[in-house]
């Protein structure tokens, strides 16, 4: 499943069916869904939709026009794009693009059962989460990804909104829900963000 996690990588801005990826494994598309899915976490076409918006993102930091940036990525209109990003983004594309020019990100951090994590979000949802050993670092790596954005802690107003989402995270992780529910933004690669 990994060759073929490869080649989803390699060919995600191409149409990409469930029976060419079958095909390309050697597999029914029946057990093509399961051992992928039992092997990577998410299924085919999760993985392709996250190597998409990753391939989105290494774009417009090129510099390259939204439009350009969703061609690149696989995306065959804006409104496919779009629909895609209200659960993916903390942020509009545009704001991306710009390293999060006059955006204003709040952060808290925590313990999990993976160790600290710092989550910080705009008003659209969460844009960041990393693990690490101290928030002074993690902080630092979030001014690295966001360094023209307004960063502050969270206000004690939406404290318990990121409670919920540190409860939601942990359960996760600790094996008590099989699927996270937040208004994620996760930078990384696709196994970085399963």
């Amino acid at each position: 499943m990994h060759e073929l996690a490869h080649f989803i990588r390699r060919h995600c801005e191409e149409k990409l069916t469930l029976q060419t990826l079958a095909d390309q494994a050697h597999l029914s598309t029946y057990h093509l869904q399961r051992k992928f899915k039992s092997v990577m976490g998410l299924t085919p076409r999760e993985y392709l939709e996250a190597c998409r918006l990753q391939k989105l993102k290494e774009s417009l930091k090129k510099h390259r026009t939204v439009t350009e940036a969703m061609y690149e990525a696989g995306f065959s209109s804006a409104s496919r794009l779009y629909e895609r990003l209200d659960t993916h983004l903390g942020m509009t594309p545009k704001q991306l693009q710009s390293r999060g020019e006059r955006v204003e990100i709040s952060f808290a951090s925590t313990r999990t059962a993976l160790g600290l994590v710092l989550m910080a979000a705009t008003d659209r949802g969460i844009c960041f989460i990393q693990f690490g050993s101290s928030e002074k670092s993690l902080l630092g790596c979030l001014k690295k990804e966001f360094p023209k954005a307004f960063i502050s802690k969270m206000p004690q107003k939406h404290r318990k909104q990121f409670v919920r989402w540190g409860k939601c995270l942990n359960e996760y992780l600790d094996g008590q829900v099989e699927k996270i529910n937040l208004p994620l933004d996760i930078r990384g690669t696709v196994f970085q963000v399963k």
